[in-house]
């Protein structure tokens, strides 16, 4: 990370050709619950990330394909996308959405932050899409995955879209917490024009957030998905960019 941070890639890619791979790739080890096992799924994030920020798009499926657990894979994706919108590389998200939807196809597990992603585009076609993925939760899911897709909306801006999409048979209080995300996302635009970099602005959007834990599910009911793939993790407090 400190390497791709200061834009040294040339440093970065010879930190990344030095590992040994073989080891690394170990399928026993990367299934292992042990320290190493969790270290390298670790340096696998963010090489896998920096390498998509970067535009080498080979070396990033190399280590996506790489990964032995499909919970962590399908996590990997969606943590992508999400840096390439915050660097606003929209562009390039499409490729590992297609790779995460064709996982998702077969076994439809993954965290809810996916919605929010989609949502965040802001073109009707990726409206459908959450919209549909909404529709097919379990009805105990839906308002979670109702409340990621408003905030999607609204984080571009679209206040007035995302008012329509907040069904009628909801409570005020459900219109209350669309407005409050409104203001969120009005008071993290003023804070990140306003510090010199957005690097140490904490971004409560970009990545996780503290949640209730639903057992047994074939949808993972948080933002990420966890290693039993019907829970998910509970992340307290707010990550710095």
């Amino acid at each position: 990370n400190r390497y791709f941070l200061a834009g040294d890639t040339t440093n970065g890619k010879m930190f990344y050709e030095g590992i040994d791979w073989k080891k690394a790739l170990n399928p026993q080890l990367q299934l292992s619950n042990d320290e190493r096992s969790e270290s390298y799924k670790m340096l696998f994030k963010s090489l896998a990330i920096n390498f998509a920020l970067a535009s080498n798009f080979p070396e990033t499926f190399k280590l996506i394909k790489g990964l032995k657990e499909g919970y962590f894979r399908r996590n990997l994706l969606i943590d992508i996308v999400g840096e390439l919108q915050e660097k606003e590389k929209e562009e390039n998200c499409f490729m590992f959405l297609d790779s995460l939807y064709k996982e998702i196809d077969f076994k439809p597990k993954y965290g809810l932050k996916l919605i929010r992603l989609n949502a965040r585009f802001g073109t009707q076609s990726m409206f459908d899409i959450s919209l549909k993925l909404i529709k097919d939760a379990p009805d105990k899911k839906k308002p979670r995955a109702l409340q990621n897709f408003i905030r999607g909306v609204a984080m571009n801006g679209y206040y007035y879209k995302a008012f329509n999409y907040v069904p009628d048979y909801v409570s005020s209080s459900n219109e209350l917490e669309l407005y409050t995300e409104i203001l969120k996302v009005e008071a993290h635009n003023i804070s990140v024009n306003k510090v010199k970099s957005v690097k140490n602005f904490i971004d409560p959007y970009s990545n996780y957030e503290s949640s209730a834990a639903f057992e047994g599910s074939l949808w993972t009911s948080g933002d990420m998905e966890d290693a039993e793939g019907g829970n998910i993790f509970v992340r307290l407090g707010l990550e710095e960019e």
